[in-house]
């Protein structure tokens, strides 16, 4: 039986180095933790590719457990085909020696994680890199790191190749490997057949290999890239906490069991898993638990695409670049903003949302996290839906990081606002960093919340995230023969372009044969630069004015912000021009074959050396397109359409995200031409799609199965409510906090041996949902870990309270250590959540005396008890009394729905007639025994109402899963046997049965007495004392035993089909009891 959806949460501290004795050092112990312990709690939703004719994209669900096998089989995998790979060794000296590493240049799909864990968990050092890197940047990392393989997708064995062709004669170049796509680790390892032995050992085997950790300052585990100085990135290396410090505490500012439960739910992220900001949704779903949800290999985002995933995967939380947010924003009639608006958040990340976005989105009430980090330091805010406190602006800055924040420098201050500079010591890095920005802070959280103002060096970072340094093209282009200067802008666009100062004035009619004068010296500089980084075409110069000049220092360096300041309507009116497609040449697109123009357009501008031929079939997504080259190509289209002298051509419209629909040459041509037939979808097919993943757009409609807490499972009542619980289907797995045995004894077989002894055995099909944990409720956290407590908080649904040691001569004082218990558990259940149902099993001592003297029979109404009733006398009932008065409160403050059930008397189990021998019917039995008499009970009101154990635990399990909306859920119930019958009709025949003679009460209490009072007398039957309960029949037992003081079961009845439907008690049950 599947075990329930509950997310036990690991325990480690990413703040500090792992001590020794820590299991959780590395993420590939993370994984190890969570297939073990979260098995079945989902680790990700992978989309696939669109089936022929559907709209509704197949989701892949993989769990912790399928996750961790899929890595082992690509650990197996790497092992038996790279010869390359070399695990950790020990050195002649000792210290551990890590082979070279291996580099990833992937896909961002699940199949980069399975890969980068694996070599993670073997203890090979892994280089991510990006898929938009140049051959030339690919190819000086790898010789960076001296990497001796690289594994690639089809689709990147080109650049890969290329890379490699770029080494010299005397270096041997790593070797290519093409990757399996992650659908084949799944194949051989499917989770609903793993019979085979081996098969099986891929589930149970660890994926974390001995010294795949040497130290916490290791930084060979993990190399990231940056932008780079000079237009080559630079490889950074990380250590194993690097990525532990995308933890639950750490992520976000932990709450308790609320923030976990929010943390909780799906998020859709399209970012790239090979950069930094993307490593985020894996790192928390392993940490949190929170799934997420990816888009299929080589899916190139765009602002319907991502509202149809959003709208899909019910997802709650987004992670996006500003490029795409800014498009949803601006989506025709709305449909972003209201798409946007039921997220919890949107964490943008990478580079600044424009403040015209951002405020509308703000204003239209949608929360957004201005992510931000570096490659360097990860993620350096704090991950939790914003509050009234937290300006969109600002990211806060975690706590948990070891930071400082000093003032700039006055030179960089700007208007009379201060600036900061932030220096961070990264997990791992044994030296300190300062970032390269300037950052305000908000006036609403001085010094908390922070904001990056400008760049310290000249990076530029573009709208999707990527970054750009411009100083090769700036020097390239400045050295040119006929060039002064040149200034590269690009802040939050979506590419570059480049302002150009001419060293000879020149007039307007000159500019464009300018333009071609120094266009190959920009495609030269372009050749060492990353795609992203690269001027699309002469449209995006901008040549100065002959009376125009750049802004210049003292020392005649160009003022950078200055001068993007001047010229502002210049680099505005540029990207105009682009967005609206105005280009130099002119071209008739629809007159003669425009597969083929479109064709020639896409080899000459976007892929000029393409490593296969490119058919007019082809996805060109598939091929590798992105976001950039698609919006050159969007903007072709639009331009030879403006410029044809085909009338047609004007009524032809090129939306944003015409390309993502038409995404090969063919449907370009007859979208152009007007040809292009809408796909015949198969309606069977989508709703077979709809029924399979329907569980995916609606999830929270679906009633949670309960998990419910249970104390006191040992005893006689909990044992038959462990039964009982465990046979009902809508209940999927009930936690027993039971008393550590003295004697260390198994907590499962001393419960299940309980469970024997009393009558309520359980089949072996319920046995699965039962977990048995030693606990000790009186003290914080209910005497568990943190981990395993939050672990609890975050699973149940429901508590039942029912553990009570049975002891009639306490006072009420000896039970503080049960109004502890009553407390802790509370705080479980706020802890837990408001909706957490909470019961707690009461007694009739709480109302034993609360209606005063009567000559007749008085029923207790089913109500809390009233303060002009008499309180007990007793310190059973007290304290009852006083739990009864906890729960009410917490109750009143909306902290847990609550329920008081009062339980008259209980009797044995019907199966096996046990009856627990400390109560007070069978104690009153043995001490008749040892007095040689029973005990006559006259008069009218002299009746009882016993219900054995089974009817009992099924009532009270009737009410704990009482729906919330139930006209019958009420704060008090009273379980009894609604059918009373005269004591006559017990005690006769047990005289019969027992040859004892009946004798008046008092009679009776009298030899009870002397048998008290001389313990030596006592019949060897009677052990002790004590057990007589003397005080108790003398005091207590007429009024709530004998049917003078009953309770009224009305509404109990209607909550309860069981306690409706009870009969009275047959003699051959008492017979079993007491034969």
């Amino acid at each position: 039986m599947t075990k329930a959806q509950t997310y036990v949460l690991p325990s480690f501290d990413s703040t500090h180095p792992p001590p020794q004795s820590a299991k959780i050092k590395t993420v590939a112990d993370l994984v190890d933790f969570n297939a073990d312990r979260n098995p079945d709690h989902v680790f990700c939703l992978q989309a696939e590719k669109d089936l022929a004719g559907s709209k509704c994209p197949p989701f892949l669900r993989i769990s912790h457990r399928l996750f961790r096998s899929m890595i082992l089989s690509c650990q197996q995998w790497m092992q038996q085909h790279l010869s390359e790979l070399n695990s950790p060794s020990i050195h002649v000296e000792g210290h551990v020696v890590r082979g070279a590493p291996i580099a990833l240049l992937v896909d961002s799909d699940v199949g980069l994680l399975v890969h980068l864990f694996a070599l993670v968990g073997l203890g090979v050092p892994a280089i991510l890199l990006s898929t938009r890197l140049s051959p030339l940047a690919i190819q000086s990392l790898l010789q960076e790191t001296s990497s001796c393989a690289i594994i690639t997708s089809s689709r990147l064995e080109g650049a890969a190749k290329e890379a490699i062709s770029m080494y010299g004669s005397t270096v041997n170049p790593p070797t290519i490997y093409v990757q399996h796509p992650y659908r084949w680790f799944t194949k051989t390892f499917s989770t609903s057949d793993h019979t085979d032995l081996a098969q099986e050992s891929l589930f149970n085997r660890q994926i974390a290999r001995e010294h795949h950790y040497t130290s916490d300052t290791d930084r060979s585990v993990l190399f990231l890239h940056t932008s780079g100085t000079t237009g080559l990135p630079k490889a950074v290396p990380q250590s194993h906490r690097y990525l532990l410090h995308f933890a639950p505490y750490s992520s976000f500012e932990f709450k308790g069991i609320d923030a976990l439960r929010d943390a909780q739910t799906t998020a859709f992220s399209t970012l790239p898993l090979y950069h930094c900001y993307g490593l985020m949704v894996p790192m928390m779903s392993l940490s949190v638990g929170k799934p997420f949800a990816i888009p299929p290999s080589g899916f190139v985002p765009s602002a319907t695409s991502t509202v149809k995933f959003l709208r899909f995967v019910n997802a709650s939380t987004l992670f996006i670049v500003p490029s795409i947010l800014q498009e949803i924003a601006d989506l025709q009639e709305g449909d972003g903003v209201e798409a946007l608006r039921p997220l919890d958040y949107i964490a943008c990340g990478g580079g600044s949302l424009p403040d015209r976005v951002g405020d509308k989105l703000y204003n239209s009430g949608i929360k957004i996290i201005n992510g931000f980090g570096s490659t360097e330091a990860g993620s350096m805010g704090i991950l939790e839906s914003p509050g009234s406190d937290r300006d969109w602006r600002y990211f806060r800055l975690r706590k948990d990081l070891q930071t400082t924040v000093s003032d700039a420098e006055p030179a960089a201050r700007s208007a009379g606002v201060s600036r900061f500079r932030i220096s961070i010591r990264p997990p791992g890095w044994e030296e300190d960093i300062m970032l390269n920005d300037y950052f305000t802070t908000s006036n609403k959280r001085l010094g908390q919340d922070f904001r990056p103002a400008e760049r310290a060096d000249d990076v530029l970072i573009l709208s999707t995230g990527e970054k750009v340094q411009p100083q090769r093209l700036e020097e390239v282009l400045t050295a040119h023969r006929n060039v002064r200067a040149a200034l590269a802008f690009g802040d939050n666009r979506l590419e570059i372009g480049v302002l150009v100062e001419s060293l000879h004035p020149m007039a307007d009619n000159e500019v464009e044969s300018f333009k071609k004068d120094i266009w190959p010296t920009i495609m030269e500089a372009g050749l060492a630069m990353d795609a992203h980084a690269q001027i699309s075409s002469s449209d995006s110069i901008v040549v100065l004015k002959k009376h125009q000049s750049f802004p210049r220092s003292g020392k005649d360096s160009i003022l950078r912000r200055a001068a993007y300041d001047m010229f502002s309507v210049e680099i505005e009116a540029m990207y105009q021009r682009l967005e609206n497609g105005r280009m130099g040449e002119s071209i008739d697109l629809l007159g003669g074959d425009t597969e083929e123009k479109v064709l020639q357009y896409i080899q000459a501008n976007i892929w000029k050396s393409h490593a296969k031929p490119l058919n007019t079939t082809d996805d060109l997504f598939e091929l590798g397109m992105d976001s950039l080259q698609a919006t050159k190509l969007r903007r072709y289209l639009i331009a030879a359409l403006h410029q044809s002298i085909n009338p047609q051509a004007r009524r032809v419209r090129i939306p944003r995200d015409f390309l993502y629909s038409h995404s090969t040459i063919c449907q370009i041509a007859a979208a152009l031409c007007g040809t292009l037939e809408k796909p015949a979808y198969n309606s069977d097919e989508l709703s077979r799609i709809l029924d399979e993943y329907a569980q995916l757009q609606q999830p929270v409609s679906k009633p949670k199965p309960a998990t419910v807490l249970l104390t006191g499972a040992s005893g006689a009542l909990g044992a038959h409510l462990l039964a009982q619980l465990a046979s009902t289907p809508t209940v999927e797995r009930i936690i027993c906090l039971n008393r550590p045995d003295a004697y260390g004894a198994n907590p499962y077989i001393r419960q299940f041996k309980a469970n024997i002894i009393k009558g309520a055995p359980m089949a072996l099909s319920a046995v699965d949902k039962v977990e048995v944990l030693e606990a000790n409720t009186a003290l914080p956290f209910l005497g568990l870990s943190p981990p395993m407590y939050w672990g609890i908080a975050s699973a149940i649904t429901h508590i039942i309270h029912n553990a009570w040691p049975v002891d009639f001569k306490r006072t009420v004082s000896s039970f503080e250590s049960q109004f502890k218990n009553m407390s802790n558990l509370l705080a479980l259940a706020r802890d837990s959540g408001s909706a957490t149902r909470f019961v707690f099993v009461s007694s009739i001592a709480t109302v034993a005396q609360s209606q005063g003297e009567s000559g007749g029979a008085i029923a207790v109404p089913e109500m809390p008890f009233q303060s002009t009733w008499t309180p007990p006398s007793m310190g059973y009932g007290q304290a009852k009394l006083v739990c009864e008065k906890m729960l009410e409160r917490a109750a009143q403050n909306d902290e847990v729905n609550g329920a008081i059930v009062r339980c008259a008397q209980i009797s044995g189990a019907e199966s096996s007639g046990f009856w627990n021998a400390s109560e007070y019917f069978p104690t009153l039995v043995r001490n008749s025994k040892a007095v040689r008499a029973l005990p006559e009970l006259e008069g009218a009101s002299s009746t009882l109402s016993w219900l054995p154990l089974e009817y009992a635990a099924a009532t009270l399990t009737d009410i704990l899963l009482l729906d919330s909306a139930h006209k019958e859920q009420r704060f008090v119930y009273h379980v009894e046997n609604p059918v009373r019958q005269s004591w006559d009709s017990v005690l006769t025949p047990l005289s019969t049965q027992l040859r004892l003679p009946i004798v008046a009460y008092q009679e009776w209490l009298s030899r009870l007495r002397v048998l008290s009072e001389d313990g030596d007398s006592m019949d060897q039957e009677v052990n002790g004392v004590h057990d007589t309960l003397f005080d108790f029949f003398e005091n207590e037992f007429l009024q709530v035993g004998s049917g003078k003081l009953y309770l009224d079961t009305t509404y109990t009845k209607k909550a309860s089909k069981t306690l409706a439907e009870v009969g009275p008690i047959g003699l051959d049950l008492v017979r079993k009891y007491f034969g």
